[in-house]
């Protein structure tokens, strides 16, 4: 049973590469991507708005064995490949997505914490709390950051308790290459 596993995955990984060969006959350019916090919903929109493009996900071991012409540095980043044109390289620029803060940027909005229970054990230990038979109850709205402020660390966990990605950043194109250059 492991062994068909194994295979399967090799195929698959074999299929992948196959496929990099064959996009690279079909496109002018490979835009490697920086996949830091785009989320499934960015990439589908991607997919189906950037035309004449391909996107590609590859194992960077798999990918190294047949093809040596990666920067070092880039294999050293999570990233994924896209397939395109020059005027597809400026389309992949004008995407955002959204991320959270770094520490000291400042903040473009409003954002409370409306007063009741708080289930996340890790929030409640950073907000000002109470706790009533086994319940953790926030008794007052709390403002976590307010609109120009700068972020501070305590301010930033509790808004990645949260899942508050409040700042936009442009996709980074890493590296783009020449499909032509490539054998």
């Amino acid at each position: 049973m492991r062994g068909k596993i194994q295979k399967k995955l090799k195929e698959k990984k074999l299929e992948t590469v196959d496929k990099f060969t064959s996009l690279i006959k079909d496109h002018e350019y490979i835009c490697v991507v920086e996949n830091t916090d785009i989320s499934a919903s960015l990439m589908n929109k991607m997919r189906t708005e950037l035309e004449n493009t391909s996107i590609l996900f590859v194992k960077k071991k798999m990918l190294c064995k047949k093809y040596n012409f990666f920067n070092k540095d880039v294999l050293d980043k999570n990233f994924f490949l896209v397939f395109t044109n020059t005027s597809g390289i400026e389309n992949i620029k004008k995407y955002k997505f959204e991320t959270y803060y770094d520490i000291n940027d400042i903040s473009d909005e409003d954002f409370i914490i409306n007063k009741g229970k708080i289930t996340n054990k890790e929030l409640a230990d950073l907000l000002p709390t109470i706790t009533e038979k086994n319940i953790t109850i926030l008794e007052d709205d709390y403002v976590v950051c307010k609109k120009g402020e700068a972020i501070n660390e305590k301010q930033l966990k509790i808004l990645k308790c949260q899942k508050k990605k409040m700042k936009e950043k442009p996709i980074r194109i890493l590296e783009v290459y020449e499909t032509k250059n490539i054998k």
